[in-house]
Formats: structure tokens, C-alpha cells, sequence
């Protein structure tokens, strides 16, 4: 910690600069995607509007206790305007398309250089991992369009749990209605392509702020596979959970121990201090909603 500590308090300011850009330019790809998804059910609303909400959901995705928390509260900034199932469903698929590049992206890293990855059981864990959640995702898509007809013959819409699952058989509705939508599902993994890119591009900065020496090539191979560990649900946020595997995964690389550390550190304070600008915007939203028209 004192070696790491001195490398943070002797950061390089470019690197870091550009890789708070590159959170940005994140933001602005997965709002991007959302809105091609919102198009294809008709809803058309103003971009800077839609980044305004992603960067609240932002806020709240690495301050509460579940990134999930940030989509809840996309969807409740919108619902009072537009369909509450279709908002929901899009907020889904977004996921849904960039989990799939994810997977792709870490099936990769590890067919590769399986080597930064074999040490205990670490490799047999990733790989779990990848086909658990493939597993998800199949399910999803494959059985996602009977989940409504199952909901439908099981509940009656006179119960609490029953009017649950009318909301469901909607959300459900709108999600098949994506699986004809070939242009925008394709326009989305391509955008997430992109935007997995940049991410790569951000750990690649924040590894050169702290004046390291290690591959593009390596960063790109190993950068997925720690946003991959964050989905495991044993931590808040995937607080330290995701540093670990930041220096475990950086440290086979070739990064000492103090740097690899120095930089998972870094990297987590720069996406609190860029979250921190959606919990403005959402004060300043409340101020906006509350002052009378």
C-alpha cells in the first residue's frame, strides 16, 4: 500500500485527463445505443436529454448497493412520460447486447493467454463464469418470448402477484418485438463493440498514469475479463472485488504488485469522480421538476 500510495500521489495528469474522456465517451456510446433502441418502438426522444438520465443512472449504479439501481432509476425518470414495458425492455436489450460482446471479448482473453489465468483454480473459475452467464443469456433469448403465455395461464390478473405479471407479459411483449428488430439489435452489438474499445482504452490510460509499462494488446485481452468478475454478486458495486482481479489478472501481465494495485485504485476513484457528475445533474433535475411551470 505505501509503494502504491506514493505512484498515486505522482500521477502522470495527461493519461488520467484522457481516461476521464473516455468514461465520457463511454457514457455517450451506451446512450447512443439506447436511444437506437428506443427508435425502434417509436419513442424519439431528444439525446442530450437520454445522456442527462444515463449519467443519473450512472450516479446511482456505483453509489447504491447494485448496479441495477442505475437502470431503476432510467426507467423511473421516463415512465411517467412513455410506456413503462417498452422503457424497460430497451434498458434490458442494452444490457443483454453488451453482455454478449462481453462474453465474446472474454472468451478471447482466455483462449489466448490462458497463461495469466492459471494459477489455483482461477481458470476453471473464469471459464464458469463465461459459460454461466452464455447460459443466461441463451435462456433469455431463446425462452423470453413464452414467458408470456406461461404468466398468462399460471396467474390471474386479480391478484397483486397476478397484475405483476401483466406488467411482465408487457415487458415481455417489447422484448419480442426486438428479436424482429435485426437493424437495431446489429447497430447495437456494434455500438457496444465500440464502447468496449474505449473501456479498454480508459484501463489502458489509467495503467500509463501511473507511469507503467505494460501492451496495449495485454490490456485489451485482460480488461474484460475484470469487468466480467464484477457481475459476480458478492461485493457492493464489486467494490474491492474488482480491484483484486485488476492486480491478480495485471500482476501475470507483468505489472509489479504497487502498480497494479495503484491503478485499480485509480481506476476506481476516476468512475466515483465522473459518477459524482450525474448526482449533480440528478439535483438539478429534482430543482427543475419541483419549480412550477
Amino acid at each position: 500500500w505505501r509503494e502504491s500510495l506514493l505512484l498515486l500521489g505522482d500521477v502522470r495528469l495527461v493519461p488520467a485527463l484522457c481516461a476521464s474522456g473516455l468514461l465520457v465517451v463511454g457514457l455517450i456510446l451506451s446512450t447512443l445505443k439506447w436511444q437506437v433502441l428506443l427508435v425502434t418502438h417509436e419513442i424519439r426522444l431528444p439525446f442530450l436529454r437520454l445522456l442527462r438520465y444515463y449519467w443519473i443512472g450512472s450516479f446511482f449504479s456505483n453509489f447504491l448497493p447494485s448496479n441495477v439501481g442505475g437502470d431503476v432509476f432510467r426507467l423511473t425518470l421516463l415512465y411517467k412520460q412513455e410506456s413503462l414495458p417498452i422503457i424497460g425492455a430497451s434498458i434490458v436489450v442494452e444490457r443483454l447486447t453488451g453482455l454478449c460482446v462481453l462474453l465474446c471479448l472474454a472468451v478471447l482473453g482466455l483462449c489466448i493467454v490462458p497463461e495469466y489465468f492459471d494459477h489455483g483454480q482461477v481458470l476453471l473459475a473464469m471459464w464458469l463464469l463465461v459459460l454461466s452467464l452464455s447460459g443466461a443469456v441463451g435462456i433469455a433469448v431463446t425462452f423470453g418470448a413464452r414467458v408470456e403465455t406461461w404468466l398468462g395461464t399460471l396467474l390471474k390478473p386479480d391478484r397483486l402477484v397476478g397484475r405483476v405479471a401483466l406488467a411482465l407479459i408487457e415487458v415481455t411483449k417489447a422484448l419480442t418485438y426486438y428479436r424482429q428488430q435485426t437493424k437495431a439489435i446489429s447497430l447495437a452489438v456494434v455500438i457496444s463493440i465500440y464502447f468496449y474499445a474505449v473501456m479498454i482504452g480508459f484501463h489502458y490510460s489509467v495503467i500509463l498514469a501511473i507511469e507503467a509499462n505494460l501492451s496495449l494488446l495485454d490490456v485489451a485481452l485482460i480488461a474484460p475479463l475484470i469487468a466480467l468478475v464484477s457481475f459476480v454478486p458478492i461485493s457492493v458495486n464489486a467494490l474491492g472485488l474488482a480491484e483484486g482481479a485488476f492486480v491478480l489478472f495485471f500482476t501475470q501481465a507483468g505489472l509489479s504488485p504497487e502498480e497494479a494495485l495503484a491503478a485499480a485504485v485509480l481506476r476506481r476513484l476516476l468512475i466515483l469522480g465522473y459518477s459524482l457528475i450525474g448526482g449533480v445533474i440528478w439535483v438539478r433535475e429534482k430543482s427543475s421538476l419541483r419549480s412550477p411551470q
